[in-house]
């Protein structure tokens, strides 16, 4: 926690009675501001989940999530099957932070993750290279 108190003290006038051992002051004004901000990413370690990057904002946090997670603490992974990413009738499955591609019968991965052609049509641009 960090803390700044700031006081500023105006005088208008002074004096000293050296016999009474008595100091007067006569004050204008008196400002006095404590400020308070609790660096909430170094509290207890970073509020973010997932490897989300906590970055202090004032009287509070945000995380930056990595990617395949959201929320405010990056708590909630993100659904990329969705989006339907697979071809070919290819099943998706969310994993934590990223999904895969499961190939149905007869069905092979392409040179592009996620992209799913069937075997003949695989052996068929090979041969006719495309």
């Amino acid at each position: 926690m960090t803390v700044l108190t700031t006081a500023i003290l105006v005088v208008k006038d002074s004096s000293f009675q050296k016999e009474r051992n008595h100091f007067n002051l006569e004050v204008e004004c008196l400002v006095l501001q404590t400020i308070t901000e609790r660096l909430m990413c170094d509290v207890a370690g970073s509020p973010c989940e997932h490897d989300g990057n906590c970055v202090n904002t004032p009287g509070s946090f945000a995380c930056n999530c990595t990617q395949g997670f959201t929320g405010p603490r990056c708590e909630t992974n993100v659904n990329e099957c969705e989006s339907h990413p697979c071809q070919n009738d290819g099943s998706c499955l969310d994993d934590p932070g990223t999904f895969r591609c499961v190939c149905m019968p007869g069905q092979s991965l392409g040179h592009t993750f996620g992209l799913a052609f069937s075997l003949q049509a695989y052996l068929a641009l090979l041969h006719y290279g495309l």
